[in-house]
């Protein structure tokens, strides 16, 4: 594992409390988008957020399995989790795009954002 640095532990003890956080998120978007008949998040943007905080779960387990067979040589795991973070640190950019322009159409154009994002 990373032990050697000695911002390891910090750094890990980070991951876990931001994944904790973000688990209880999930959680909440779940039971607010998939189980309530009337809730104000039924939107594109908490839609759009709910698959970003999924992917990022997905990535910080893929990390964690990295860290904890200390990036074994020829483990087919270690293979599936370097493509799985790979794939996400490209697509963050891509995520945040799409809040980003579902945000500046609710602010710029309200009337049509209503029509297009109703879910």
């Amino acid at each position: 594992m990373g032990a050697a640095n000695p911002n390891w532990w910090f750094i890990t003890a980070g991951f876990f409390v931001g994944q904790g956080i973000q688990s209880v998120f999930i959680i909440f978007l779940t039971i607010e988008l998939f189980f309530k008949n009337k809730t104000k998040l039924k939107q594109a943007y908490y839609f759009i957020l709910y698959i970003n905080c999924i992917l990022d779960t997905l990535d910080n387990i893929a990390w964690l399995y990295d860290e904890l067979v200390n990036y074994k040589v020829g483990d087919i795991g270690v293979a599936v989790a370097q493509v799985l973070i790979w794939y996400y640190i490209y697509s963050i950019g891509t995520w945040t795009f799409i809040l980003s322009i579902n945000r500046f159409t609710a602010l710029a154009y309200p009337v049509v954002h209503a029509k297009v994002c109703e879910i």
